[in-house]
């Protein structure tokens, strides 16, 4: 999926337009967990002089993720904001490849312009059809399993919005299992900024350490690819009590829990789907033998052992689904080593649905071999006429 076009919203009592705002459905993810990356970029005139480098910087931070080896499981979000055009919306959540890179058009900047930060950030985070936490939710619903990473890149304070911090921090809160970092090009206000959106991550860069700043952004695309809710950027407190963290490890073990189960149901669903439509297209392909081709005087060598084979795999199959149900019932967040059991569930999922395609090519098998069955041969009758 690809994003088609670039949503502009420049009052914030109607948004409206984010409803045009295309996201990746669960039936395009590559499996059953993704990491959503929400980038916030700052786009006011004082950014001006470095517009080139900005642009350069955000295709880099696409192509270190590409390059990780999580890639191909997370989805990136792009918006953009001055006080000018309010914010913009790049992209909804897109495949890493999907992304549009920022070019002269989608990221132009005014000279004289203010900073509108906390407008932006709270209705990336909060709008029911474009904000990342309604998306995360729909996502969870489907069984996906979905890591949040919200990073914020601005040089300067904000001075523009209607939005209190305060709500933004409220939701930054009651995410524990998210992370949310924030990328200051400049120093002396980041950390009050920091405080009052309630991000526990936070990296000043002096305005003259350019090179610094992309570097970052380059270095810490890896590493968010691989487990976002445990690294501690920069000068921030990152640090939370052990028991808060332990309570936000057992939440994010339940909602793993609870994605699991709907996706067991799921799976459990389609095969028994599949079956049905399997056993059926195989006794036809019996019966079309059976009452066609040998009357006709014509038989398959082999053919017993293509249809038991059929059996075979079917009895895989179930194999396979009785399997995965049995280790995912004795799932339990308070078991000795509950990601051991979500990484066998995962092993499960795909030996369940490596088993149907091996039952289907089964099927495919003795069609073809039916299909392919010569004609008989006839022996030509000589006619001999007697003078």
């Amino acid at each position: 999926m690809t994003s088609k076009s670039v949503i502009t919203v420049a009052n914030l009592n109607n948004t409206s337009a984010l409803a045009q705002v295309q996201h990746a459905g669960a039936s395009d993810l590559n499996g059953d967990q993704v990491t959503l990356i929400l980038r916030i970029l700052d786009r006011t005139g004082s950014l001006l002089r470095y517009k080139s480098e900005m642009i350069q910087a955000a295709q880099l931070n696409v192509d270190a993720l590409r390059e990780s080896k999580a890639g191909d499981e997370m989805l990136m979000s792009t918006w953009t904001f001055n006080a000018t055009d309010g914010f913009t919306v790049v992209d909804g959540f897109v495949k890493l490849e999907d992304v549009t890179p920022l070019d002269d058009q989608n990221y132009d900047m005014q000279p004289e312009d203010m900073t509108n930060l906390y407008d932006t950030v709270f209705t990336a985070l909060t709008d029911p059809l474009a904000g990342i936490i309604a998306y995360a939710d729909s996502l969870r619903k489907s069984g996906i399993r979905v890591k949040v990473t919200v990073l914020v890149l601005t040089d300067g304070e904000d001075n523009r919005s209607r939005i209190d911090p305060s709500k933004i921090k409220a939701l930054t809160s009651a995410n524990e299992g998210c992370y949310f970092c924030l990328m200051a090009f400049g120093t002396g206000f980041a950390q009050q900024a920091a405080r009052d959106m309630g991000f526990p991550n936070v990296r000043e860069y002096n305005a003259t350490n350019i090179s610094g700043f992309f570097l970052f952004l380059i270095l810490v695309s890896p590493a968010l690819a691989t487990k976002p809710e445990n690294i501690a950027v920069g000068t921030g407190n990152s640090k939370r009590p052990s028991a808060l963290v332990t309570t936000a490890k057992m939440k994010s073990c339940q909602a793993r829990e609870s994605a699991v189960k709907i996706r067991m149901t799921q799976l459990t669903k389609l095969v028994t789907t599949m079956e049905i439509t399997f056993d059926k297209i195989a006794e036809r392909v019996q019966k079309y033998y059976t009452d066609k081709v040998l009357p006709s005087g014509r038989s398959l060598t082999g053919y017993d052992t293509l249809v038991n084979n059929i059996s075979t795999q079917k009895i895989a199959t179930q194999t396979a689904l009785d399997k995965a149900k049995a280790d995912i019932s004795v799932f339990s967040c308070d078991s000795e080593n509950p990601r051991a059991l979500l990484l066998q569930f995962n092993t499960n999922m795909k030996l369940v649905k490596g088993a149907l395609k091996t039952y289907r090519a089964a099927i495919n098998k003795l069609i073809v071999a039916i299909r392919t069955i010569p004609a008989p041969t006839t022996t030509p009758t000589n006619n001999v006429t007697n003078d």
